[in-house]
C-alpha cells in the first residue's frame, strides 16, 4: 500500500508544478471571425490580448522556455479560437 501511495505521489507531484502557476489566458469576445489559416497577421487578431507566460517544466522546473510561444483567444457566437505563435530560437 505505501508502495502504491509512493507512485501516485511520484505521478502527481509534477502536476502541482503546471497548475500552481499563477497565469491567466484572456479570451476576446469578437463579433467577425478569424479566417482559419497558418496566419495571424488579421486584425482581429491584434484585439486579442497575447498570454506569454509560460514557464518550463524540464529540465528546469520554473526556467524561462527555449522558445517564445503566444496564444491568443478569441470567441464569438460561432464558436472559440485558438492562435498559437511559437518563434524557434535558431542556435
Amino acid at each position: 500500500m505505501r508502495f502504491l501511495i509512493s507512485i501516485l505521489l511520484f505521478l502527481i507531484a509534477p502536476l502541482s508544478l503546471i497548475v500552481g502557476q499563477e497565469s491567466l489566458i484572456r479570451a476576446f469576445k469578437s463579433e467577425q471571425s478569424p479566417i482559419i489559416d497558418v496566419n495571424l497577421n488579421e486584425s482581429v487578431w491584434n484585439t486579442a490580448i497575447p498570454f506569454c507566460g509560460f514557464r518550463m517544466v524540464e529540465p528546469t522546473s520554473g526556467s524561462d522556455p527555449t522558445e517564445k510561444t503566444e496564444i491568443r483567444v478569441i470567441y464569438d457566437p460561432k464558436g472559440i479560437y485558438f492562435g498559437i505563435k511559437i518563434d524557434f530560437i535558431r542556435i
